[in-house]
């Protein structure tokens, strides 16, 4: 299914029940309604996503997807458990607001590539726990070459997470950013990998681990990039944080990573938060 350029305000999600259905956009530049397809939540909009995939082998890709409209706890796309070997390649989705997700993936072996993920401001409203840009809670999910900011938390791998990969990207949570990428799982959180991340503007723990029950093992962190702006960081936050109150953490493998302008003391590079 082709979608030509221009604006597409939708009052309902478009769900993808079908196998092997690709939707394809004109591609997008930011700002423009008639350069590209933007895709854009209407006012008064009440479903739980703007896009749902639920069959197997789907593509969504060159597109804008705004959904700035969604409900509370609402998504922009959000892939169901039925859903395997989901593309999502090379879209932009911006506005996501306070207390929602840009992308929710609950299915299998998902690949999202390329394109920004932006939320509605760096800075949660009151009352509210922020937006987050892409949440797993599938095995073998690989997430690479995105721009993600504005978010309470970037990339979070939660349960059933086992097999995921995040690499080859570049993450700005924001002012108030909780953290770039969160591995927060209690099941089946293992054998993760991220690799060759960059990350800037971070107030909290650019990377933060917080097993709760069943131990998080086997996990990745490897040439990655802390380079926050100094005023935006608290003095307590470490680089790489884990939380071991309700949990443990094992064969924890930490390498070559470098930690920029804004960290100081080697205390401050792996540290318990």
């Amino acid at each position: 299914v082709y979608l030509t350029a221009g604006l597409y305000n939708i009052a309902s999600k478009i769900t993808i029940n079908a196998n092997g259905v690709s939707l394809i956009g004109a591609g997008y530049t930011s700002g423009s309604n008639t350069d590209g397809t933007k895709l854009q939540t209407a006012a008064g909009f009440t479903d739980n996503a703007a896009i749902e995939i639920v069959g197997q082998g789907v593509t969504v890709s060159a597109m804008w997807i705004r959904p700035l409209t969604l409900p509370v706890n609402g998504n922009g796309i959000y892939i169901a458990d039925t859903a395997q070997d989901t593309f999502i390649l090379d879209c932009q989705m911006t506005a996501v607001p306070d207390d929602c997700v840009g992308i929710y993936n609950n299915g299998a072996s998902t690949f999202i590539r390329g394109g920004r993920y932006n939320g509605t401001q760096p800075n949660p409203t009151a009352g509210t726990n922020g937006s987050r840009g892409i949440v797993n809670t599938n095995y073998d999910a690989i997430i690479t070459l995105i721009k993600g900011a504005s978010h309470r938390t970037v990339v979070e791998f939660g349960d059933n997470s086992g097999g995921g990969q995040f690499f080859d990207s570049h993450i700005t949570p924001g002012a108030e950013g909780r953290h770039g990428v969160w591995i927060n799982g209690t099941t089946g959180c293992a054998n993760i990998q991220v690799q060759n991340i960059r990350t800037d503007n971070c107030k909290y723990s650019p990377i933060q681990l917080t097993p709760t029950g069943t131990a998080q093992a086997r996990i990745s962190i490897t040439n990655c990039e802390f380079a926050p702006a100094t005023a935006e960081i608290i003095s307590t936050a470490p680089v790489i944080g884990y939380d071991t109150t309700n949990g443990s953490v094992r064969s924890l493998i930490i390498a070559d990573n470098v930690v920029g302008m804004g960290y100081s003391g080697t205390s401050r590079i792996y540290s318990y938060l």
